[in-house]
């Protein structure tokens, strides 16, 4: 692990520094070395294409069969597009993080892609699975109502939320980041930052957003998603209670019936609670950790070093969370199950004909 070196500073050096609070050597050294490079590298590459394979699969499987044209099968296409989007843009987070630490030598604009898109997937999943949450909610408790859904109007709900998300997930990041020079000489918590950064101007305004946008685009979400999934889950419960009653006056055949919805129902309450307990997985730390680093400034080593790990782990455990999003629909839904086994065999099987059909 590298450190820093401090050096003793001249008179007017001194001076210059004293609201800086120390002057150090111009030979600046990450706090962090190669081990923890290559730890790094060697748990998000396979997360990287993981995540490409397994939410590129997902989407092919949804996309192409007829029998997963539903409303909860389109928001979690959707979900996969933006889990897709993330992985692909994970390397650029390695890079900063990392080789690019110092020097940003690949093009400027491929930083503010970084940011604007990592906050669109983050912002667009959050809305997603609070529309998922919602639906399965209105499905269960109102299902007279939800069959008047179209697919129509599920694909300009999506829509609406990816503008959305763009608006108030792309647009702000872009404004506030980009590559800038950082005067590394001086120990402040500046001087800890990669290249590819918040401006230094756009700080206050960075920690304003990070207070109320992820509040909004969060936290509500969260609650909301839980106060639904505890309604949902204490619903199926309920229901399940005086169907077990009704089953012991009701005929076998009409026995084997409700087990069947039973079972449905299962499926339905384990694939959302499923999806959410993934999306808490990776958003809460996601979202702890930048409110931490806009309000707590490090000023030694060592909580530098800590807040360098806060941001690995963070952004592992998002990733983590995305790439467990695919297998979980699957464990969830026997219909995806079996189509995706089908894709398999199709594209391992006989190529050419998977491609033609």
């Amino acid at each position: 692990m590298s450190s820093f070196t401090e050096t003793p500073t001249s008179d007017a050096a001194s001076s210059t520094a004293a609201s800086y609070v120390n002057f150090t050597s111009s030979t600046y050294k990450p706090i962090f070395g190669e081990t923890e490079i290559a730890i790094t590298a060697s748990i998000m590459f396979p997360l990287f294409i993981f995540g490409i394979i397994g939410n590129v699969l997902t989407i092919v499987v949804i996309y192409r069969s007829p029998k997963l044209k539903s409303t909860f099968h389109y928001i979690i296409l959707s979900i996969c597009l933006s889990d897709l989007i993330s992985a692909v843009l994970s390397p650029l987070y390695v890079y900063q993080r990392t080789w690019g630490f110092l020097s940003w030598d690949i093009p400027n604009f491929l930083c503010g892609i970084f940011w604007g898109g990592d906050n669109l997937t983050s912002v667009a999943t959050s809305f997603h699975i609070l529309l998922f949450a919602f639906f399965r909610f209105i499905s269960l408790m109102y299902p007279h109502r939800f069959k008047r859904i179209t697919s129509k109007h599920v694909k300009i709900i999506l829509l609406v939320v990816w503008i959305i998300s763009v608006g108030v997930g792309v647009v702000p990041f872009v404004i506030m980041f980009g590559v800038r020079e950082i005067d590394r000489r001086f120990f402040i918590p500046a001087r800890s930052w990669p290249s590819c950064t918040v401006y230094e101007e756009r700080v206050p305004m960075m920690l304003m957003y990070s207070k109320i946008g992820y509040s909004l685009f969060f936290y509500i979400p969260m609650i909301l998603i839980t106060v639904l999934s505890l309604k949902i889950a204490w619903f199926i419960y309920s229901r399940k209670r005086k169907r077990r009653e009704a089953m012991k006056k009701k005929p076998q055949k009409e026995n084997s019936n409700e087990l069947k919805q039973q079972n449905k129902e299962k499926g339905a309450i384990l694939q959302l609670f499923l999806i959410v307990g993934s999306f808490a997985l990776g958003y809460i730390p996601h979202t702890a950790y930048h409110i931490y680093v806009n309000t707590i400034l490090p000023w030694t080593n060592s909580e530098i070093y800590f807040q360098w790990w806060f941001g690995q782990i963070e952004y592992i455990t998002l990733r983590v969370s995305e790439c467990l999003n695919p297998v979980f629909y699957n464990l969830a839904s026997p219909k995806i199950r079996k189509e995706t086994k089908t894709t398999i065999k199709q594209i391992c099987g006989n190529p050419l004909s998977a491609a033609s059909s």
